[in-house]
């Protein structure tokens, strides 16, 4: 059976085949009737000249750039804190002795802190009690 597959498959390819050669042909025939072979008038051929430019200006329409959404990243500052926070109930412990942050926590806190400070603190003052009651 895969044998008169494989021929009816061929069969109907070769037939495609003969198809293509004929359209080639009735093309070939249909391009000598669109030429206009009158020479002797120069005026004709300036006016077909302004329609195919009107035709182009239709063209153009087509051809706009379509408007492409970029895949735009997420923050990435912090992101390893907040789960540690959102898990913990939004709290995080961090043990203070001596005026400095000690514990497996400290470091991430010390980041948060700065990442928060950056920014919201305003870059115009030269110390944190600067900065107005307002803006706090």
């Amino acid at each position: 059976m895969e044998e008169n597959d494989i021929q009816r498959k061929s069969s109907v390819y070769d037939e495609d085949d003969e198809d293509e050669d004929e359209d080639e042909d009735d093309d070939d025939d249909d391009d000598d009737d669109d030429y206009d072979y009158d020479y002797d008038d120069d005026d004709d051929d300036d006016d077909d000249d302004d329609e195919v430019d009107d035709d182009d200006d239709d063209d153009d329409d087509d051809d706009e750039p379509r408007k492409i959404d970029k895949k735009i990243r997420g923050k990435s500052r912090g992101v390893r804190l907040d789960r540690l926070i959102t898990s913990a109930n939004g709290q995080l412990h961090v043990d203070f002795s001596s005026g400095k942050p000690k514990g497996p926590n400290a470091e991430m806190f010390s980041t948060e802190i700065g990442i928060v400070v950056r920014s919201h603190a305003p870059l115009n003052v030269e110390k944190l009690d600067d900065i107005p009651e307002e803006q706090t």
